[in-house]
């Protein structure tokens, strides 16, 4: 009987281990419904505009962390692609409640209107 409780709780703490995010999880926000998160998940956003955009990413700072960017490079073979700028951030939310995260991308012709993307976590 000692045995098969031993067991039934290894087999529990085995199925915890597994359905919970490795280290290496990062969640990526799709579409434009709020995205489930936990704390201390993290959340990877992207930016991408035409070469010589300013990209500008805004977050509460004292609900969630905000890093970055990251600049991505997108290489064909041995040489960098031009054309595009793409931009990497992560971020940890810190306490429950809905994190609203805005990215806005300027292009950089003169009079262009921004392109403004705005991320909604729901942070359990």
């Amino acid at each position: 009987m000692k045995g098969l409780i031993v067991s039934n709780a290894i087999a529990i703490i085995a199925m915890a281990i597994s359905s919970a995010p490795s280290a290496a999880d990062v969640i990526v926000p799709v579409g434009d419904d709020p995205c489930e998160v936990k704390v201390n998940d993290k959340v990877r956003i992207t930016a991408k505009g035409i070469a010589g955009s300013k990209i500008v990413v805004q977050c509460p700072n004292r609900i969630a962390k905000l890093e970055g960017p990251n600049r991505v490079i997108e290489r064909n073979g041995g040489t960098n692609v031009v054309g595009n700028i793409t931009e990497e951030y992560t971020i940890t939310p810190t306490v429950a409640g809905t994190v609203v995260v805005k990215v806005t991308i300027t292009p950089p012709q003169k009079g262009a209107d921004p392109i403004v993307k705005e991320y909604t976590l729901e942070v359990k």
